[in-house]
């Protein structure tokens, strides 16, 4: 395990701990190798079965797309369903 520095609001700042960064070595990880969306400034919110979702401005939580990749590699499905308002883009696909 790590303990890793996340943005969790308007100048606000969290350490969590998550596992190491050799877990994910070449693969998207929302810690350690995320990948650029339109999301990634937003702040975080770790939900407690560990999928990070991203606040928008409405304060609507919208699954991080790089860890829902990372339930889907687990073959753990569904994650990205969230109430959407449209600000992550998913709206309607």
């Amino acid at each position: 395990m790590e303990i890793v520095t996340v943005n969790t609001g308007t100048n606000r700042e969290a350490r969590w701990r998550v596992h190491d960064a050799s877990k994910c070595k070449g693969q998207r990880c929302v810690f350690h190798n995320p990948s650029e969306h339109r999301m990634s400034s937003w702040r975080m919110i770790l939900r407690e079965t560990g999928l990070v979702e991203r606040a928008c401005m409405h304060g609507v939580g919208h699954p991080d797309p790089d860890s829902v990749d990372y339930f889907n590699r687990m073959g753990w499905k569904g994650y990205d369903v969230h109430g959407c308002d449209g600000c992550c883009g998913t709206l309607g696909k």
